[in-house]
């Protein structure tokens, strides 16, 4: 009788561990999901602050010069470690600033496919490489520029890594586990 009371037992402990580690798991996968959205919403809505000053940039260059929409896309770009570029209609990159660097020629073009869909007046929000343009995958987000006609005259893109989401997940699994065998130990 007592063998059969320890198999259950064992069986029951099997079973609530691994219904805790699917809870557990499952939780992380919709808390990282849900931490991703919230960054791409972020993204977007800098996009959106930085689109109307490129706009001024673009068309009138007598009303911001350079060294003031550098010196706005650095403070921003380094604040939230990102990368913030201004592109024309063309995808060429005209403006960038991250922690590292800052400048207005040659930044490099971005995909024609890319092009394309920002063209249409389409806000592009991707996990990839941008087209091919960066080397590694970052969360990028791109959106049009438009004047008060509705004419796309260009786009800006803020790309930042996928670290900023991830770092903090790292620790949360390191506690997760840590407790999930201090139980089993205990």
């Amino acid at each position: 009788m007592r063998n059969i009371a320890m198999q259950n037992f064992i069986v029951t402990a099997l079973t609530i561990f691994i219904c805790l580690i699917l809870l557990c798991s499952l939780t992380l996968v919709r808390i990282y999901t849900y931490s991703v959205n919230e960054l791409i919403d972020d993204l977007e809505g800098e996009c959106r602050t930085v689109a109307p000053s490129a706009l001024i940039w673009m068309s009138t260059p007598y009303k911001m010069d350079d060294s003031a929409i550098l010196s706005a896309l650095d403070s921003r770009a380094s604040e939230h470690k990102q990368r913030i570029m201004i592109a024309d209609s063309q995808g060429n990159v005209i403006c960038y600033a991250d922690e590292n660097e800052k400048g207005t020629q040659n930044g490099g073009s971005l995909s024609q496919r890319l092009v394309a869909r920002i063209s249409e007046g389409e806000t592009v929000q991707e996990l990839g490489t941008l087209g091919g343009y960066y080397v590694n995958k970052l969360l990028n987000v791109a959106c049009p520029i438009t004047d008060s006609a509705g004419n796309v005259r260009g786009s800006v893109i803020i790309s930042t890594p996928i670290s900023r989401v991830t770092e903090p997940f790292r620790a949360i699994i390191g506690s997760i586990l840590g407790g999930l065998i201090f139980v089993l130990l205990g």
